[in-house]
């Protein structure tokens, strides 16, 4: 039976050969997307293992993006209306026909040797999902871009590859599983923690993701000033909520690095919080400025090996606004924490 929620679906020119050993699905959710779509198709074309198919799922663009992908062999589904990731990409996974699911955003270019290394990962471990990281290099050179994406590589670079969440620019499981945990959270109706969710509940479900660090995407996402407030302010907001709303607290201190938050970034988004209280009676007792400088001292020296890793791949040039960008960085996060806090007062008290 068609999904009420589909437009039309265009079929691909002609059906790919199976994979060895395990079968893949490549499934993509995109919404008005750019050029950086078709740089995600043709470094799935350049793969040395082919998946069995590729599904976009257009959310409901302002263009046909089936005419924008016509010259690949692609599954194009089309929706009635936007509807978000989750959605996109639970739509997609309903039409896979593969043992293992492939998430990437329509903005990530994959290295070749990817699907290769996930057929493998699959076929030697007993994990149930698979997540890459994003390369140190990144195509967009302004700096709010360079240090999110450099963030991101250095957070996953350093973290175990017994790992505790999704991260759906490049993520895979087995289908199986992703059907029985009922896919993503369709609540989440916007891109923010729909994979942060979905990775916890595998975790808590008592299955294990293996962060494999062979998986080097890169990812051609530009950030603004306003995109970069609203990303960092707006997924700390969301995390804290789920965590709320799915009790997920309750697995805090039974997980390695939950959420994939390590203790120096948990000590510097408390340390940053603070030195908005510290700002504030400075207006009144002017010593106390020393302090809030002591302090934003502390959140570099807390983070001195990112600052150091950031400055071997951009230089000093890049690297002398990095220090501010990530104080400026941990202070939306408490920020949004904060604010979840307030937002979700009741439900905790209830808890």
């Amino acid at each position: 039976m068609l999904d009420n929620r589909i437009d039309y679906i265009i079929e691909p020119k002609q059906k790919k050969s199976e994979t060895i050993n395990i079968s893949l699905s490549i499934i993509i959710p995109t919404y008005n997307p750019s050029f950086n779509l078709i740089k995600t198709l043709d470094s799935i074309k350049d793969s040395i293992m082919q998946p069995k198919e590729i599904i976009i799922v257009d959310d409901h663009s302002n263009f046909e993006v089936k005419d924008y992908v016509s010259q690949y062999d692609t599954i194009c589904i089309r929706l009635k209306k936007n509807s978000g990731p989750a959605i996109a990409r639970n739509v997609g996974a309903s039409f896979a026909t593969s043992d293992i699911i492939l998430f990437i955003d329509d903005d990530i270019q994959i290295p070749n040797d990817c699907i290769t290394n996930i057929i493998h990962d699959f076929n030697s471990k007993k994990s149930v999902a698979v997540v890459g990281l994003l390369s140190p290099i990144h195509p967009n050179k302004n700096i709010l871009s360079l240090y999110k994406n450099f963030y991101m590589f250095f957070s996953l670079q350093n973290s175990p590859s017994n790992f505790s969440t999704l991260y759906t620019s490049i993520s895979a499981i087995k289908s199986s599983i992703f059907h029985l945990l009922k896919g993503f959270d369709e609540t989440h109706n916007k891109a923010s923690v729909e994979d942060v969710d979905m990775g916890q509940r595998i975790v808590n479900s008592g299955y294990e993701i293996f962060l494999d660090k062979r998986l080097l995407a890169i990812h051609n996402k530009k950030y603004t000033l306003i995109s970069f407030i609203r990303n960092e302010f707006g997924r700390s907001f969301d995390l804290f909520t789920m965590l709320v709303k799915n009790k997920f607290y309750e697995h805090l201190f039974t997980h390695k690095r939950y959420l994939n938050n390590s203790s120096s970034v948990l000590i510097s988004t408390i340390l940053s919080f603070g030195t908005l209280f510290v700002i504030a009676l400075s207006t009144f007792f002017t010593p106390l400025i020393y302090v809030y400088i002591f302090i934003l001292l502390l959140i570099w020296i807390i983070n001195r090996r990112f600052i150091y890793k950031f400055k071997k791949y951009y230089g000093i040039g890049k690297t002398i606004f990095i220090p501010f960008i990530l104080y400026f960085d941990f202070v939306l996060a408490s920020l949004g924490i904060v604010c979840s806090i307030l937002y979700n007062i009741r439900n905790i008290l209830k808890k």
